[in-house]
């Protein structure tokens, strides 16, 4: 005889849900994973409704954060008040598509409780695809900002410029302060890449490191300079969305997706031929979450990163090792590790599943959850990949996990919870004193022996997350009790 099953709801709100340090009951099921995946420019629906029916799909891949493009080649997949519309929308840079992909994901993905984190390039001008450039383009209004690598087709704008660094910063001031998302993230665009190992410089890039020069006794090389700048960006970001966050009563979170290798040599791996980040891209994520502020403070300036390590187990990069060390610096930095894992053509699922089981690993701390990349591939391409991770590793829906260091108060819970034959509904919380509200709700099923105050801690109890006041459970559940 079918035992009785007790049904309880918890509220939710955004990644910062107030929860109380507890080792998970299950560690190959856990409550508190991050499931997400990178969503392109290149993937981008070029209609509110298609756009709709992509969140609809990826909800049912077990996907619970988005990371969506909005801003590719200082351009906009949102109704900017300061870049125009990406011509990947309409074929025309600067004509209205006739929606907001933006605003439509965010709807979208916080119906389903998913969250939606707003991917943005920050340098990236233009390449000659983009042509001809609108009116507003930074391009246009300000060709001096741009660092110009024509025979590789890059146009960058120059971190090294106080003033272009404060353009980027008015666009992350113009998204966090009109729309409704749970975070922001920056993927590895900052200077660009080294030609066969040469350093790509420009008369921009020049220009900018000889003011530089002539205003310090004691300056850096351009190699410090460079990190410098970039360390700036991240930094004035950073203090952008904290000083948004206080004074609209939000809990937007950020991170960075820098190149999988920190220094070559630093990780343990023999066979590490490849690009650093350090060294090749002038980015020093390892000085951001250790002291971001420069001043002694030992204070982030990022709340994760998700650095790409598109690499196999067995590969010279050698997953495991790295994935491990990433965790290693952000568990000394009580900040979060999200890799981003490759799930390419050709690519086993069982490699996936194995990567995700390391990332699980009890000595892994800081590492709940990961990014898959990229959304098409994992809708179009990979129904064994998909199938093997539900009924496997993403077997049970997941939150993504706690962020106390932002916001540590909890939400009210929901009233009048009922069954209206298959639904279950109830009446959103009021906010409280502080102003939280609800985000997203956690549906549990218990037996009627659970001890809810420990297994909630249990992945394999939850049946559902929403963002809505109601939910169709399976029919088993119908009539049972609730608490």
């Amino acid at each position: 005889m079918k035992r009785l099953i007790l049904l309880v709801i918890i509220v939710v709100f955004q990644s910062t849900t107030i929860v109380n340090a507890q080792t998970e009951i299950d560690p190959s099921h856990p409550k508190r994973d991050v499931r997400a995946v990178w969503v392109s420019y290149l993937e981008m629906p070029g209609s509110a409704s298609l756009l709709k029916r992509k969140i609809f799909k990826l909800k049912n891949k077990g996907v619970n954060v988005i990371y969506m493009h909005v801003r590719a080649f200082s351009d906009a997949f949102y109704n900017s008040n300061i870049d125009p519309w990406s011509d990947a929308l309409t074929g025309t840079q600067g004509n209205d598509p006739g929606f907001d992909p933006l605003q439509v994901a965010i709807d979208e993905a916080h119906k389903y409780g998913i969250e939606l984190h707003a991917w943005i390039n920050p340098f990236r001008s233009h390449t000659a695809a983009r042509l001809p450039l609108a009116s507003n383009h930074v391009y246009v209004q300000h060709p001096d900002w741009v660092m110009e690598f024509p025979s590789h087709d890059e146009y960058i704008v120059n971190p090294g410029i106080p003033e272009a660094r404060e353009y980027v910063i008015s666009v992350v001031d113009d998204i966090i302060s009109r729309y409704d998302i749970d975070g922001l993230v920056y993927d590895d665009y900052f200077y660009p890449y080294p030609d066969g190992g040469v350093v790509m410089t420009s008369a921009a890039d020049q220009d900018a490191y000889s003011a530089y020069l002539s205003g310090n006794p004691s300056p850096m090389n351009r190699y410090d300079w460079r990190r410098d700048n970039t360390r700036s960006l991240i930094k004035e970001t950073y203090d952008a969305i904290q000083l948004n966050n206080a004074n609209n009563n939000k809990t937007i979170c950020f991170g960075v997706s820098p190149f999988g290798i920190y220094k070559r040599g630093v990780h343990g791996i023999t066979n590490n031929y490849t690009l650093d980040s350090y060294v090749d891209i002038y980015i020093d994520p390892i000085k951001w979450i250790e002291d971001g502020y420069n001043d002694g403070s030992n204070k982030s300036v990022v709340d994760y990163l998700s650095p790409q390590l598109y690499w196999t187990i067995n590969s010279n990069q050698e997953y495991d090792i790295l994935a491990e060390w990433w965790d290693d610096k952000l568990t000394e930095n009580n900040r979060y590790h999200f890799p981003s894992m490759t799930i390419a053509e050709g690519w086993s699922e069982v490699e996936t599943s194995n990567q995700i089981r390391i990332n699980r690993m009890l000595d892994n701390e800081s590492t709940l959850g990961q990014v898959l990349y990229s959304s098409d591939f994992l809708l179009v391409n990979s129904t064994v990949l998909v199938n093997h991770l539900l009924s496997d590793v993403y077997k049970y829906p997941s939150v993504p996990p706690a962020m106390t260091w932002i916001n540590d108060i909890a939400p009210n819970s929901p009233t009048n919870v009922g069954f209206d034959g298959s639904t279950i509904s109830w009446d959103a919380p009021l906010a409280t004193t502080e102003g939280i509200v609800a985000r997203k709700y956690i549906v549990y099923a218990f037996d009627e022996s659970d001890n809810i105050s420990v297994q909630k801690n249990n992945g394999t109890k939850i049946i559902g997350v929403t963002g809505e006041t109601s939910f169709d459970v399976d029919a088993a559940y119908s009539g049972k009790i609730l608490a």
